[in-house]
């Protein structure tokens, strides 16, 4: 199901599910700010669709500010991203922390892919990927020539996303260098 599909759903649900009189007794204005209101969450959902969840959690409190007829519908949709995305991301990011501080170096790397599944867009599980990359490398270089590689790809991923990012671009000309 597409993003505007949704909101043809939920104006359909509106119209069949008991509240078609409610529908008719709605003013042209109302009926128009439940349609702005839909674009604005197909906007939101299309964040979710592209992983952008914070984005698409704050574009979520913004429509509940602006929608007070609809909040809780933009909120609860902010609240499950924050619980069952942000929250999953961050968990597999500290587990892949953790096992970097107990030198478990592929189990870490595991957590780190985990983390940027969920969520494509975390800095630091992008860079933190890298470093884990760099230092298998460093721990045997001719045992494990790809991970150089993998690293610098990693690195060369997160300027693309952040262009501005210097210990990335660091990374990159040091690992160059090795």
């Amino acid at each position: 199901m597409n993003i505007s599909e949704h909101v043809k759903t939920w104006t359909g649900q509106i119209r069949t599910q008991g509240c078609d009189a409610l529908w008719h007794r709605l003013s042209d204005e109302e009926r128009e700010e439940f349609e702005i209101f839909g674009r604005k969450m197909d906007e939101a959902l299309s964040m979710e669709l592209d992983h952008h969840w914070q984005n698409a959690a704050d574009r979520y409190k913004f429509i509940a500010e602006e929608f007070p007829a609809f909040s809780d519908i933009a909120i609860a949709r902010a609240s499950h991203i924050i619980t069952e995305k942000i929250n999953r991301a961050i968990r597999y990011y500290n587990q892949g922390v953790r096992s970097v501080e107990t030198r478990q170096y592929n189990k870490a790397l595991q957590y780190f892919d985990l983390a940027l599944n969920v969520d494509r867009n975390m800095e630091n599980a992008m860079y933190n990927l890298g470093m884990t990359h760099k230092i298998v490398y460093i721990s045997e270089p001719g045992k494990n020539p790809l991970a150089k590689i993998s690293a610098i790809d990693t690195f060369k991923s997160l300027l693309k996303k952040n262009p501005r990012h210097a210990k990335a671009a660091a990374q990159i000309e040091q690992l160059k260098g090795l």
